[in-house]
């Protein structure tokens, strides 16, 4: 006797559930450093140096201030450049003494960075001459008497502190004149050009 049946139920239905989601969420934002209120100081500087006018054969005092906003995280600073009227005493022709009222007037922010004691500020500044004379007698200038474009300064130091100051230094060019009467073009030649240097301390 041998059995003759044999079990014919074999499980139909498997497990068929699998996870159908997985962790989609990935970290989208690194950790960064923003400046806050205990990483940005504001300093008041004062200005005082000098310009020298190169087709001019002159030179010019300056005096002024520098409210800036330092970042002592990124060494990033912007700034707000003030410089106060003054004369320039030049030589036309190379020995004509001319005496010519000059007005620096900023065109937006002085933008730069400190890196250590190395300063870089840039500023753009428009240049207008009110009166330009010889021997008491006025050749030209005026309200509408101004360079064609703002002229491009930087100025560098390789000694500066943001509390102390420290001196800077550098050159711009400064752009042909126009609406300054009708000498216009010759005075044009001997105040405009290239290589103009400046100078100047800031100091709190």
């Amino acid at each position: 006797t041998v059995p003759t049946t044999v079990p014919t139920t074999v499980p139909t239905t498997v497990p068929t559930t699998v996870p159908t989601t997985v962790p989609t969420t990935q970290p989208t934002t690194q950790p960064t450093v923003e400046p806050t209120d205990d990483t940005v100081i504001d300093i008041l500087l004062k200005l005082k140096g000098q310009t020298t006018i190169k087709a001019g054969h002159g030179t010019a005092p300056l005096n002024g201030t520098i409210d800036a906003k330092f970042d002592l995280i990124s060494g990033n600073f912007t700034a707000d450049l003030k410089l106060d009227k003054t004369k320039a005493d030049l030589k036309a022709f190379g020995f004509l003494p001319v005496t010519s009222e000059l007005v620096f007037t900023p065109v937006g922010k002085t933008n730069g960075k400190l890196v250590g004691k190395n300063l870089t500020a840039t500023s753009k500044v428009g240049i207008s001459i009110p009166s330009i004379k010889a021997f008491g007698l006025k050749l030209g200038g005026g309200s509408k008497c101004e360079t064609s474009k703002p002229s491009d300064i930087t100025l560098t130091s390789t000694n500066f502190h943001p509390l102390k100051g420290g001196a800077v230094s550098g050159t711009y060019d400064v752009a042909k004149l126009q609406g300054c009467g009708l000498l216009n073009d010759l005075l044009s030649k001997q105040a405009t050009g290239p290589g103009n240097e400046m100078t100047a301390t800031l100091a709190p």
